[in-house]
Parts: C-alpha cells; structure tokens; sequence
C-alpha cells in the first residue's frame, strides 16, 4: 500500500544526494539539495520503519501457532490424547 510512494521517496532522496556531488553546499541549490538528502532521509527512514512493523503485524495476525498446520492430522485427537487444534491462534512473536 505504501510501497509505491516510499520508492518514489527512495528515489528522490538518492537523486537530491546524487546532486550534491555537483553543487557546492554553500550555493542555495547545493544548501537546498544537502537538507533533502539529511531531513528526507530521516523521514523516509521513519516511514520505511512504520511500513515494515504494519506488515509484520498484518503477517503474524495471519500466522497459524508455530510447529502446527491446519491439514489432516491436526483434527481429531492426537498420540498424546489431547484434541486437535479446532482453530488457529495468533501467533505471538514475542514469546515465540
């Protein structure tokens, strides 16, 4: 979803850094070009960050428990007794 528009940052910010090769910082365009580079980066940095976190969130709500899969040895009752699992927990990535 934010993929799009975090590229075309990444991309903005590698061009603005590229131009820094050709402008002297004390010229405005230069100034202009070094404060894109250092204050983009820094926000495309935090919004790379967001992006990343929501999509291990979404994923890890969509993850079945570790070590058991919804097939056909997972229903009815197993070796040891215990019933099958009936529906898939969360998985929990903290205390996987």
């Amino acid at each position: 979803m934010m993929s799009g528009p975090l590229a075309m940052g990444l991309g903005v910010v590698f061009v603005a850094n590229i131009g820094t090769f050709f402008f002297p910082p004390g010229s405005a365009l230069g100034a202009g070009l070094a404060s894109i580079v250092v204050y983009g980066g820094l926000i495309l940095f935090s919004m790379f960050l967001l992006h990343d976190t929501q999509r291990v969130v979404k994923l890890a709500e969509r993850y079945p428990v570790q070590g058991h899969s919804p097939n056909y040895y997972s229903y009815g009752n197993h070796q040891y007794g215990t019933q099958g699992m009936r529906e898939l927990r969360r998985f929990d990535p903290i205390n996987a």
